[in-house]
């Protein structure tokens, strides 16, 4: 009875891939981001447990995947360019001189 909960999950993804990609492309505002968080979504899918009964999988993968679109958006955000870098440094440098 072990891994109840990834083989509904899965099933789920399957059966809604292209609903759930919709769904996700409107939400987030790109088919591409879409397709990106539901592919890590996917990966992510290993690491359910049985140990709570996941109640509605398409709302648990939909959640999961803007979960993790809001993370790579963060991340993205908090990136600093290779420009931006040098002129922090250079203004360091110049002032240490």
């Amino acid at each position: 009875m072990a891994d109840i909960n990834r083989a509904r999950l899965g099933g789920q993804l399957v059966e809604n891939y292209d609903g759930l990609i919709r769904q996700l492309t409107r939400r987030l505002g790109s088919s591409d981001f879409a397709h990106e968080a539901l592919h890590e979504t996917f990966m992510r899918l290993d690491r359910v447990t049985d140990a709570v009964a996941v109640r509605s999988p398409a709302n648990y993968i939909s959640r999961a995947a803007i979960n993790i679109a809001k993370d790579r958006q963060k991340a993205r955000n908090y990136r600093v360019g290779a420009t931006e870098i040098d002129a922090r440094v250079g203004r360091v440098a110049g002032a240490a001189s």
